[in-house]
């Protein structure tokens, strides 16, 4: 029995170190092969490139993240300010226009009242100088007449329609055949200029049709303006329909260069916090965002340097560890077997201590060895077998059934028959990390749950305790490795921190899921693997 134990002992440390040493070598193998291909696929990127794109992008990228905001700012701005600029000029355009307009309606009005008011005291004038024969009389006339010949030429330089200039010539023209017969007549009171006086009516119809001609210009030119205005807000619309999608294409062109290397930073950081280092950090905008992404790259070839050296020193460990520990165990087993001489009491109880810390210590080492493995490369499944889980779990509790006697533990099982796909041991690592960690934290006379259901596709694994349970700080956290929670277990050796984080490790490769639940009292964690449908359909 003993050199059977320990022939086992030395084939299970040996395939260990056999498989912790092929992990490294894998993980180094990946690392260079994942670090020259990213390489190679930067120098063909940059040898495709054209020079000329290489050129544009250093002389217009900007320096700083500043500048590009400042850059967005003004450009996004930009149509916004060219539309208040021509909102402005059409604005004075149509105000000006409407001055103009006024400002020549009333001269027109003025003038046109003027030259009806002229034309009746020259009427007037005329009749009193035909009936009195006064020659101061004719000197009025004369003065009025001056008047009337300037209030036209005030006419004639402003806008008038063809009629009313027209009309205009034919007042003049009539005015001047007045004027004419009065000069020429012998004596003001000749009875032949009776008719000549009769002509001042038509001349008088002239007047009164150019006044209310130009009462009529003054709403069309009301009219003109109107229409200036509804066409310069017509074009103030669609200027607007144009520039405020431009202005908003801008922006959002901006901030998506502005959000883009922000994105990348933190896509980065989440991959480095998540364990993630083979994944070059590349972030492309501002040059001083692009610099603190090369900072951010040469922190990852760190860290993956420093997980290497990790790596590199569990496997020394836990090579270094296994023949000491062979040791210890094989003289632990020799005084227990009493093979070299009997024991008191008290040596007995010192033997058994020896024998139980080497084995706990063994544990330790076997989780050491099963974390370097899942660090080194991501655990395969090469054979996949239909598992009962039943069975594993019985076996498991069958393993713990001490540790629960000596903690006066109940436990209550509601297990139902369920199969998985997939390898044995590491769901029985699975199963047996789960189990051990909730005897630690189990107090004394506690209960202890372990459920195994069906729902839907999914197997689903929960194991119970009444401990104290998991912070919510730390239940993020409860599956990194060598992580310990602020609660620490109950028992003379300290766990590693590696158990859970194993088992996730395994969860993951089936393509299963494992989570935390709080609880009122102790902590719950569940996991979830795909069910084998094929032998369920076989059983049912």
């Amino acid at each position: 029995m003993r050199i059977g134990w320990w022939a086992e002992s030395e084939r299970f440390n040996r395939n260990k170190t056999a498989a912790a040493d092929g992990s490294v070598a894998y993980a180094n193998m990946h690392t260079r092969s994942a670090n020259e291909t990213w390489v190679s696929r930067s120098a063909a990127k940059l040898h495709w490139r054209p020079r000329i794109a290489l050129f544009d992008m250093k002389r217009y990228r900007p320096r700083s993240i500043l500048r590009l905001i400042l850059l967005g700012f003004a450009l996004a701005t930009l149509p916004l300010i060219v539309a208040l600029i021509t909102a402005a000029f059409y604005v004075d355009r149509v105000t000006q226009q409407g001055q103009r307009t006024v400002y020549d309606a009333a001269r027109n009005v003025r003038a046109s009242q003027m030259l009806g008011e002229e034309l009746t005291a020259m009427e007037r004038n005329a009749r009193q100088y035909h009936v009195l024969g006064d020659a101061s009389l004719f000197k009025v006339y004369v003065s009025r007449r001056q008047e009337l010949l300037r209030t036209v030429q005030q006419l004639q330089s402003l806008k008038l329609s063809a009629d009313q200039r027209a009309r205009l010539t034919r007042l003049v023209a009539g005015e001047q055949r007045i004027y004419n017969s009065i000069t020429k007549a012998a004596k003001p009171t000749d009875p032949q200029l009776d008719d000549t006086m009769k002509q001042f009516s038509a001349l008088a119809e002239d007047a009164h049709m150019i006044q209310r001609e130009s009462g009529e210009l003054v709403t069309t030119g009301v009219e003109t303006l109107q229409q200036a205005a509804n066409q310069a807000q017509q074009l103030m619309a669609w200027q607007t329909l144009a520039l405020v999608p431009a202005a908003l294409a801008l922006s959002a062109l901006f901030i998506y260069l502005i959000a883009r290397p922000v994105r990348q930073i933190d896509q980065s950081i989440r991959r480095l916090g998540s364990g993630e280092f083979t994944t070059p950090v590349v972030v492309e905008g501002p040059r001083d965002l692009e610099e603190l992404g090369r900072r951010l790259d040469w922190m990852r070839t760190r860290l993956l340097e420093l997980e290497n050296q990790k790596i590199m020193f569990l496997r020394h460990l836990s090579h270094e560890l296994k023949t000491p520990l062979t040791t210890i165990r094989e003289g632990a087993e020799l005084l227990n077997e009493r093979l070299v001489g009997p024991l008191n009491e008290e040596q007995a109880e010192v033997v058994g201590l020896l024998r139980t810390n080497s084995l706990q210590l063994q544990s330790l080492i076997e989780d050491l060895l099963n974390f370097n493995v899942t660090q080194s490369t991501s655990p395969r499944i090469e054979r996949r077998r239909s598992v009962q889980m039943e069975v594993i779990i019985r076996s498991v509790l069958a393993d713990h059934k001490l540790g629960m006697r000596s903690k006066r533990l109940q436990l209550i099982t509601e297990i139902e028959p369920n199969s998985v796909l997939g390898d044995r041991e590491k769901l029985r690592t699975v199963t047996d990390n789960l189990v051990s960690n909730a005897v630690k934290f189990s107090p004394l006379s506690g209960q202890l749950w372990v459920r195994l259901r069906r729902e839907g596709d999914m197997v689903i694994l929960e194991v119970q305790d009444e401990g104290p349970g998991i912070p919510p700080e730390d239940r993020d956290r409860v599956f990194e490795a060598f992580f310990q929670g602020r609660v620490k277990a109950r028992g003379h050796v300290k766990g590693t921190g590696l158990g859970l984080s194993i088992a996730r490790e395994y969860v993951r490769s089936h393509r299963g899921d494992i989570r935390v639940f709080a609880r009122d009292q102790g902590a719950m964690l569940q996991v979830s693997l795909p069910a084998d449908n094929e032998q369920t359909d076989t059983a049912s």
